[in-house]
């Protein structure tokens, strides 16, 4: 999938604002000549700033008055249609305005907004490289990516927030025209691609499916659903079987995309997921099916939707195509997890011995409930770092728990368990602590446990337990 929008804004943000100390921030001194220096560019760059937008607010007031009201539900309405030259960028309380920015290689040439008028469009940024958005009331989706944006007469906004310090990213546009910066022509505003208002023809029925190498892939079905924002949600199933000879996840070995009216659907999510929420993440063993399931918003009265897989290679896919108000629903089948009894993959593997520099033994496991009361598998370990440095049992040792093949994830209970904290704490070398690990249980199958080594996918120390619940 291609990165958050917000990843390419951080970047010019450490490049553009920390680069040798070139932009004068908040309390900062510096000598005299860099000082008068910055307040007569300060001063150019205030000019540049502020009289473009209150040139656009009386272009505003003539175009309001002249035209029909437009809705706000209308995300870009025909009057909004034109090319948005970059202007400004503020992190924080430090803003960069046209002068300083093309010092920074960031000019209209290649940082620049076209809207259509009709929900889409086209950005670059900083590279001029194009890439296709869409609008609605609050968000811009670049490359299936949402940032947030305002559109107040002629100046376009957007906003990327930082989780990290707080500091919002603001990009500044100013509309120019129909003339693009790089070019002394004018060029027609393409529409966006008219949505489909009638259902479509070709849309699949029957799952489908494909080998991709040593994996086995089949798409299985779609359901409506609403996400936790109150949007229209689609959920697509798939299952992945694993014919290797070695334990993977799906979302090790596969790529999803999910499409409608040629662009690519944003992820969601809800408090109320499916039982296959997340099974892409769990390991599986060699012989082993997983049914996984992933979220998406899209609209159900735009064209059909397209679910694609396709192997992390590019060599291999399979795509199948939904009526989005038709969607077949959650598989007919309910996917239910076959029974391994007998785990012999764990046969000859030793309880107790030596992994690198560090010795370890699987000392004891005991049943109980968590804190919702199902059952759980509570496993304890000896551990001893006999390296030159100090480390976690976490950081020094590769471990994965399995049911019926499939992992198991880990649990809780409100009860204090010291040995559990010991997951994460400090070992000196040559010191010996006890370490507990919990685990949730989906059926009365046993449970194996491995120690491993993560980059020869070799397994130096486990067991097979049974808990009696």
């Amino acid at each position: 999938m291609k990165r958050l929008i917000a990843i390419l804004l951080a970047m010019v943000m450490v490049l553009s604002l920390t680069a040798c100390g070139s932009l004068p921030l908040p309390g900062k001194k510096d000598d005299a000549s860099s000082v008068e220096s910055s307040a007569e560019e300060e001063k150019s760059e205030k000019a540049e700033e502020t009289e473009a937008p209150e040139k656009a607010e009386e272009k505003q007031e003539e175009e309001v008055s002249a035209a029909e009201p437009v809705p706000e539900e209308a995300p870009a309405s025909a009057s909004a249609a034109g090319y948005y030259e970059v202007s400004s960028m503020a992190v924080g309380d430090a803003t960069m305005g046209v002068n300083t920015l093309a010092d920074r290689d960031i000019t209209p040439d290649n940082t620049y907004v076209v809207l259509d008028g009709e929900g889409g469009g086209v950005i670059s940024l900083f590279d001029g490289e194009e890439m296709k958005l869409t609008l609605d009331t609050r968000f811009m989706i670049v490359d299936g990516e949402a940032v947030e944006y305002k559109l107040e007469g002629e100046t376009l906004t957007i906003i990327v927030p930082d989780d990290e310090d707080g500091d919002d990213t603001t990009l500044t546009f100013i509309r120019t025209g129909d003339k693009r910066p790089e070019s002394s022509g004018t060029m027609a505003i393409e529409p966006t691609k008219p949505q489909e208002t009638t259902p479509p023809e070709n849309v699949s029925t029957e799952p489908v499916s494909a080998d991709f190498g040593d994996y086995h892939v089949t798409i299985l079905s779609a359901e409506p659903f609403t996400d936790g924002d109150d949007k229209d949600g689609v959920r697509f199933y798939y299952e992945f079987t694993n014919n290797s000879d070695e334990a993977t996840c799906a979302m090790f070995e596969l790529d999803l995309n999910a499409s409608q009216d040629d662009y690519e659907l944003v992820t969601t999510w809800t408090m109320d997921d499916a039982p296959e929420y997340g099974n892409d993440i769990r390991d599986i063993r060699p012989g082993v099916t997983i049914r996984c399931c992933e979220e998406y918003n899209f609209k159900p009265t735009g064209g059909p939707l397209v679910f694609t897989i396709t192997d992390i290679y590019g060599k291999n896919e399979i795509s199948m195509q939904f009526d989005p108000q038709n969607l077949p629903g959650r598989p007919a089948d309910e996917w239910s997890i076959t029974p391994i009894a007998n785990p012999d993959w764990m046969a000859g593997i030793p309880e107790e011995g030596d992994i690198k520099d560090y010795h370890v033994k699987i000392t004891k496991a005991e049943g109980g409930e968590d804190y919702a009361g199902d059952p759980l598998c509570r496993v304890y370990f000896d551990f001893t770092n006999n390296s030159q440095e100090t480390t976690t049992f976490l950081m020094a040792l590769d471990l994965n728990v399995m049911q019926d093949g499939i992992e198991v994830p880990t649990t809780f209970t409100l009860d204090d368990i010291p040995e559990e904290d010991n997951y994460t704490v400090d070992v000196a070398p040559g010191d010996t602590i006890t370490v507990a690990r919990t685990y949730s249980l989906r059926t009365d199958s046993p449970l194996t446990v491995e120690i491993y080594d993560f980059m020869s996918g070799k397994t130096y120390i486990g067991t097979t337990i049974t808990v009696a619940n």
